[in-house]
C-alpha cells in the first residue's frame, strides 16, 4: 500500500478482532504511511454477528460499543467508522442498525459513519444507518465478454441514494477491482483498466464524493489492477476538484446512437470547466457533445490530445466502456 499511487485510505474489515491497542499500533503504521483508515466499532466484546444482528441493540451492546469507539476516536489514523458490509444479506434488523449509527455518532461526533449496501432495495432499507452510503455496485465480469450486470449498475445505485436521501447524505462507492473467480464463482475475470475507469468516472457523474475500492488484496495478481488502479487513484486525485464539485446543469447535450448509455456531467471549477463522459452500452458510440460556453478546443485528460469545437460542439469516439474527461 503506498499513497504515492494514488492511494489515501486503507479499509480493515477484521479489526474487530484486535484488541484497542493492537488497533492502535496498526493506525500508528498506517499514518506513517501517509494515510488513514476505516474499519468497524465492534470488538471481541461485541461483534455484532450473527443471530444478534437481528434483535434491537441492548444495553451491554450500547455500552461496549461506546467504550470502543471511544478508546479509539483520538487516533489520527482514524478516517471513518464502517457500520456494516451487505447487512441486507443477512438481514440485519434496520432498527438496530440506526440504533448502532446513532450510539457511535453520539460517541464520536467528529468521524463519519459508512453504509454499505449490496442492492437497491438495501439503500433505502438502512440509510439511517450512516452518515455516508458507499453501495458496492459489482458489475461482475465474465470471461470472452464484458460485464454480467448492465455496467451501468453504477449508475442506478448513485441515484438510488440521491432518491432514498433526498440528496442529503454523501454518495461514495466502492467500486469492483478484483476478479469474482478467485472466490468460487466460474467464469468470472477482473476488470480492464477501461472497466475500471468507467466505474469510477460514472460514479463521478451521477455524485460520488469518496473511491474506496474492493480489493487491494488482488492488485498484484492482474496487470489491470496492478498498473490501472493507481492510474485512476491519481487521475481522480489530479480532477478531485471537479469531482468534488456541483453539476453545471444544461451546459452539454448528447447526440449519440445510443444516448441513454452515454453518462455525462459537466463541473466548473473557478474558470475551469470539466466534463465527465461515460460510455455504459456494449458498443462503441460516435458522439457529438454540444457544449455552452466552451472555448475552442479542449484538453483530453490522461490521453495526450485535444478536441476542436465546431459550432460549439466536439465529435469523439468512445471505445465499448469507453470513457473520457475534457
Amino acid at each position: 500500500f503506498d499513497p504515492k499511487d494514488g492511494y489515501t485510505v486503507l479499509q480493515s474489515y477484521s479489526k474487530e478482532y484486535s484488541s484497542d491497542e493492537e488497533v492502535r499500533a496498526w493506525l500508528d503504521e498506517v499514518v506513517a504511511h501517509g494515510a488513514v483508515a476505516t474499519f468497524s466499532p465492534y470488538s471481541r466484546a461485541f461483534m455484532n454477528r450473527g443471530e444478534d444482528m437481528k434483535h434491537p441493540l441492548n444495553d451491554a451492546e450500547r455500552q461496549e460499543l461506546t467504550r470502543r469507539v471511544k478508546a479509539l476516536s483520538d487516533h489520527p489514523g482514524l478516517f471513518a467508522w464502517y457500520m456494516a458490509d451487505e447487512p441486507e444479506l443477512v438481514p440485519v434488523l434496520p432498527q438496530r442498525a440506526q440504533e448502532i449509527y446513532e450510539t457511535v455518532r453520539d460517541a464520536d461526533p467528529y468521524h463519519p459513519c459508512i453504509m454499505l449496501n449490496d442492492t437497491i432495495a438495501g439503500i433505502a432499507r438502512y440509510e439511517r444507518g450512516g452518515d455516508v452510503l458507499m453501495p458496492d455496485p459489482y458489475p461482475c465480469f465474465l470471461k470472452g465478454g464484458l460485464a454480467a450486470s448492465p455496467l451501468e449498475k453504477t449508475s442506478s445505485f448513485m441515484l438510488a441514494i440521491r432518491e432514498a436521501t433526498g440528496g442529503r447524505k454523501p454518495a461514495w462507492v466502492t467500486p469492483q477491482a478484483f476478479n469474482y473467480g478467485d472466490y468460487g464463482k466460474m467464469g468470472n475475470r477482473g476488470p480492464t483498466l477501461l472497466e475500471i475507469r468507467n466505474q469510477a468516472l460514472q460514479a463521478a457523474i451521477y455524485g460520488a464524493k469518496g473511491f474506496i475500492w474492493y480489493t487491494y488484496s488482488q492488485a498484484n495478481n492482474y496487470p489491470d489492477l496492478w498498473l490501472g488502479m493507481p492510474f485512476v487513484a491519481r487521475e481522480l486525485q489530479e480532477v478531485q476538484e471537479a469531482v468534488l464539485a456541483a453539476d453545471a446543469p444544461g451546459v452539454v447535450t448528447v447526440k449519440a446512437p445510443k444516448p441513454e448509455h452515454l453518462h455525462v456531467a459537466a463541473r466548473r471549477v473557478g474558470d475551469d470547466l470539466f466534463i465527465f463522459a461515460v460510455n455504459t452500452a456494449t458498443e462503441p458510440q460516435d458522439v457529438s457533445l454540444t457544449v455552452k460556453g466552451a472555448p475552442g478546443t479542449l484538453a483530453v485528460v490522461s490521453e495526450g490530445r485535444s478536441v476542436t469545437l465546431n459550432g460549439g460542439a466536439l465529435s469523439d469516439h468512445f471505445d465499448t466502456y469507453g470513457s473520457h474527461i475534457y
